[in-house]
């Protein structure tokens, strides 16, 4: 029986095995986390909400100086690196979690942006099964990590970086402690963004989610839902919220690129109200999985 290419995956468009590849050992993402990624699921092997991802990381690219073509061209390249490795994987028109990796191959100069001209793609993508779907039914449990961030005026929080050690700490936290999430909260008590998604509360049927004025990823799921509020006749704001704001909550879910809306059931160790998931975020999770839904069913655009 033929083995499956499990082990396969793009760098610099070239497919490669793991085992094989090689990248420099001055590569600045491997010695400073100088890089940025984008994670997304594909239905059917058709990548959700691709174009919005691709702008995301070509604008943290950007941000971060790197010597970019244009945009069209970027992400044009990147699709074809998707379907190379979707096709040597066998996962074309299957449902796959995607990771794009972008780092700068080296500073020539020390620590210095313009000296590195270079830069290293890697695309990954794996067979996904989802989350487990009593997450979905029954809700998650989430606390509150140790690390405190500045609450705003570092952009740096509003990029997916390889410099990510904060948010596997923090992960790593709520694991320890049986939960699936955990929050950054500032020092000044507002609650900012989960390790690995954006955060939610219901009140009084209206929908409140952190505002983009502080030091948080804009997420592609954050924004998803938000726009899918007018089409539900769901009334949403962005604002500061504080812990006590999500434990006095009817309501709260998580979202992120491979979850989706994950409701949340309890938050260190207080039960929220019953029942969970609540009607708003039923009404939700059924119009994104419509969403999701429809890319499954269209023919490949990626």
């Amino acid at each position: 029986m033929k083995k499956e290419c499990n082990d396969m995956f793009i760098l610099n468009s070239e497919l490669e095995k793991s085992g094989r590849a090689m990248i420099s050992i001055k590569n600045s993402g491997f010695l400073y986390g100088d890089g940025c990624f984008e994670t997304m699921r594909a239905y059917k092997g058709n990548i959700f909400l691709f174009d919005e991802h691709m702008s995301r990381l070509y604008s943290s690219l950007c941000f971060f100086n790197y010597k970019n073509t244009d945009p069209v061209s970027f992400k044009k390249n990147i699709k074809e690196d998707i379907h190379k490795l979707f096709n040597a994987k066998g996962l074309a028109g299957k449902d796959a979690s995607v990771k794009v990796i972008i780092s700068r191959d080296e500073y020539k100069k020390r620590l210095d942006f313009k000296s590195g001209e270079d830069s290293v793609t890697i695309v990954f993508a794996d067979a996904y099964h989802g989350y487990p779907a009593e997450y979905y039914e029954e809700g998650i449990e989430i606390v509150v990590s140790s690390i405190k961030r500045e609450g705003r005026k570092n952009n740096i929080y509003r990029h997916k970086t390889l410099n990510y050690l904060e948010n596997v700490f923090a992960k790593n936290e709520a694991r320890s402690k049986g939960a699936e999430e955990a929050l950054f909260i500032s020092a000044g008590g507002a609650v900012l963004e989960g390790a690995v998604s954006n955060i939610f509360m219901v009140k009084k049927d209206i929908l409140f989610t952190t505002s983009l004025d502080f030091n948080i990823l804009p997420g592609i799921t954050r924004k998803k839902i938000l726009q899918l509020c007018p089409e539900n006749n769901i009334t949403s704001k962005e604002c500061r919220l504080g812990i006590d704001d999500f434990l006095n909550a009817d309501e709260v879910f998580t979202t992120n690129s491979l979850a989706g809306i994950l409701p949340v059931k309890r938050i260190e160790g207080h039960n929220l109200k019953e029942p969970v998931p609540g009607n708003l975020t039923k009404r939700l999770l059924e119009s994104y999985r419509k969403e999701t839904s429809a890319i499954a069913q269209a023919e490949s655009r990626q």
